[in-house]
């Protein structure tokens, strides 16, 4: 938990009789068993074949593609941090929510090997961490090097390879600097991690054609402006309609042990984080809430909030099930936020 005085968090646990008040319709398979057994059968249909490096590498941008919304800000941004002395060597505080979930997951990850400390083998556990809108990399050091990693597991006995994707070069050159110069004064750790970087826009008509079968909403379906509602017709549950896309079969398949999102979300892409989950792997996604943008910054795009009871419902369709929902109003900082934690049965 991470609140202070002032904020009230609200916790939803895995049991909770929590109201869910959207309904999905199921995109061609029909139900969602239809959905799980398409999930449970993508290996036999996986037909990729390039490597994972390979296939992220098609997937970043070139000088042929249109240039992002917002990159010239965010480019601007940290070419200014690079540029400033001492700036780089600066390692970015870790959001704790990311920061206080690692113990459960190495826990977690022992447990599936087998062994407390290490693997079957004896060599170091291997936990592939996929951080999406990477930024400047407060997501990625507490991985990498271990500041958070229990005090009862040896550096040694874990080992995280984090794959970090943004659509700025200018952040991912930064987060590069940064690994490259705590690397050197901290030879021990270092040792134990590594990191990749994928400069890809996930929002690119490439990208979406590249890893979704079908389209995911209708263009009625689109979230409004203002609400955090659809226009499609309700069912009888009372929720409105929202489909869920069908995955491509591609090397992202169950090749992550975690996926962590944070401030950035893309409904439409939300399928493709899941299916990339390994059994017993985890989703981590902490941004803003519909209400945020209701209490606190009606401008905010309501279509990147974060809607817990519509995350659920489509979460556990690709057989995740809710560890942790938080949902925290902070009125000093302004900000209505969700954070949830969700394992992959």
């Amino acid at each position: 938990m991470f609140c202070s005085t002032g904020i009230a968090v609200c916790s939803i646990a895995a049991s909770s009789n929590h109201v869910l008040t959207q309904d999905i319709v199921w995109s061609k398979t029909g139900t969602k068993e239809g959905v799980m057994a398409a999930a449970a059968s993508s290996d036999a249909k996986h037909s990729n074949p390039l490597s994972l490096h390979d296939f992220l590498k098609s997937l970043e941008l070139t000088s042929a593609d249109p240039e992002p919304k917002g990159l010239p800000k965010w480019d601007g941004i940290y070419t200014d941090v690079s540029s400033r002395s001492g700036a780089v060597k600066e390692i970015p505080e870790p959001l704790p929510f990311i920061a206080q979930s690692i113990p459960a997951i190495v826990d977690a990850r022992s447990k599936q090997s087998g062994s407390g400390t290490g693997s079957g083998s004896g060599g170091p556990i291997v936990c592939q961490v996929l951080d999406i809108g990477s930024g400047n990399g407060r997501n990625v050091f507490p991985f990498l090097f271990g500041k958070h990693l229990p005090t009862t597991t040896a550096p040694a006995a874990i080992r995280f390879g984090v794959t970090a994707i943004d659509y700025s070069q200018a952040a991912l050159t930064l987060l590069k600097t940064r690994i490259e110069q705590h690397s050197k004064a901290n030879a021990a750790t270092a040792a134990t991690a590594s990191v990749s970087c994928y400069c890809i826009d996930l929002e690119s008509d490439r990208t979406t054609q590249t890893l979704i079968a079908t389209p995911p909403v209708a263009a009625a379906d689109a979230k409004s402006a203002t609400t955090n509602t659809t226009t499609t017709t309700t069912t009888g549950s009372g929720g409105s309609t929202k489909s869920i896309a069908q995955v491509k079969p591609t090397p992202l398949h169950a090749a992550f042990d975690v996926v962590t999102c944070t401030y950035y979300l893309d409904w439409t892409l939300l399928p493709v984080w899941c299916d990339a989950v390994k059994s017993g792997g985890f989703l981590l996604f902490e941004t803003f809430t519909p209400e945020h943008v209701t209490k606190y910054a009606p401008r905010f795009p309501v279509r990147f909030t974060l809607d817990t009871s519509e995350f659920k419902r489509v979460v556990e369709a690709f057989g995740f099930k809710i560890i942790k929902c938080d949902v925290t109003d902070d009125p000093k900082a302004s900000t209505h936020v969700a954070s949830i934690i969700a394992q992959k049965l």
